[in-house]
């Protein structure tokens, strides 16, 4: 009986993670099933179809700022609510200057803003190291970091070809686009979490969660971000 409860346990941690990975597998179907965006960058994207799975490729695969970001954001917070607390900062953010200068109300210096966001990633890790936990100001800051994200995915909205309608519903699409993928990191990252918590409160070891994921993530982050940031700076 106490074999068959040991072993019983494991599957408990662990199956909550397997419906953060649904969530993942979801929007990666979402990915896979849509358009290829980079089909868009020769032909042409049109309207609302063509945009969406532009803004999903955005940051799935290649979006490395984007993807080290959402996961510094996900380690700075434990729990579930406090991680909702940040991505309802962080999706305001990047929308407002994505639809302010995807309009062509707001006007940006593309290479400020390609060493900002690098920058912004590195901060984000280095308060994980310092502090350890969300900070009463991280929301806001999460808000401010995602004004800087915005102006960068418009950017990336302007380069893309337009055959056909150019209204707002491409802006729709491709916001839309962003967010589908920024759930699959999201879902992907609290799918490990509860993976790797399932194994350590297996171990009755939760103090190592800490020592053994944020803080070597965390500083790996900062220094591949630095790295970024110096590149975009001095280039």
């Amino acid at each position: 009986m106490m074999m068959r409860h040991i072993a019983s346990e494991p599957c408990r941690a662990i199956h909550p993670a397997r419906q953060a990975v649904a969530l993942f597998l979801i929007a990666a179907a979402a990915i896979f099933a849509a358009p290829d965006a980079a089909a868009a960058t020769t032909a042409g994207a049109n309207g609302f179809g063509g945009f969406l799975p532009a803004g999903i490729r955005v940051v799935l695969p290649g979006g490395n700022e984007q993807i080290l970001f959402l996961i510094a954001i996900f380690l700075a917070s434990p729990r579930t609510d406090a991680l909702i607390v940040q991505f309802i900062a962080w999706v305001p953010g990047h929308s407002l200057t994505l639809w302010l200068v995807g309009l062509g109300a707001l006007k940006v210096p593309a290479d400020t803003i390609a060493w900002l966001v690098p920058l912004t990633v590195a901060l984000v890790a280095a308060e994980n190291l310092l502090f350890g936990r969300k900070t009463k100001f991280k929301t806001g800051l999460v808000f401010v970091y995602g004004l800087i994200h915005g102006m960068s995915f418009a950017q990336t909205y302007h380069a893309i070809p337009v055959s056909g309608d150019s209204g707002v519903m491409t802006l729709v699409g491709f916001n839309l686009g962003l967010e589908v993928a920024h759930a699959a990191v999201l879902g992907l990252a609290f799918a490990a979490s509860l993976y790797f918590r399932g194994v350590l409160k297996q171990a009755s070891r939760m103090d190592l969660y800490r020592p053994m994921i944020v803080v070597p993530v965390s500083l790996a982050i900062l220094v591949t971000a630095a790295i970024w940031t110096i590149r975009a700076f001095t280039g």
